[in-house]
């Protein structure tokens, strides 16, 4: 799944398969043109919740020799 970074509409949220490479560079290119994007597996399973580990220059962020984590939950409307 690639999606903006922030303000993520449903519609600027691509599913793409594994070794799907044809229109790759022109959603890229969409996605980012306001800023930083995101790259993640879709987990059905995530719907209940996820933990999520914060980086830094492709570092984990850490306080305390403990990295940081955050939990997300799902909106409940």
């Amino acid at each position: 799944m690639l999606k903006p970074l922030a303000h993520a509409d449903r519609e600027k949220v691509f599913f793409l398969r594994r070794r799907q490479a044809r229109n790759v560079n022109p959603i890229i290119s969409a996605i980012t043109k306001d800023g930083y994007a995101v790259a993640q597996e879709y987990l059905p399973e995530a719907g209940a919740g996820e933990k999520r580990l914060l980086l830094l220059g492709g570092e984990p962020i850490r306080v305390a020799r403990r990295s940081r984590l955050y939990r997300r939950l799902p909106s409940r409307i």
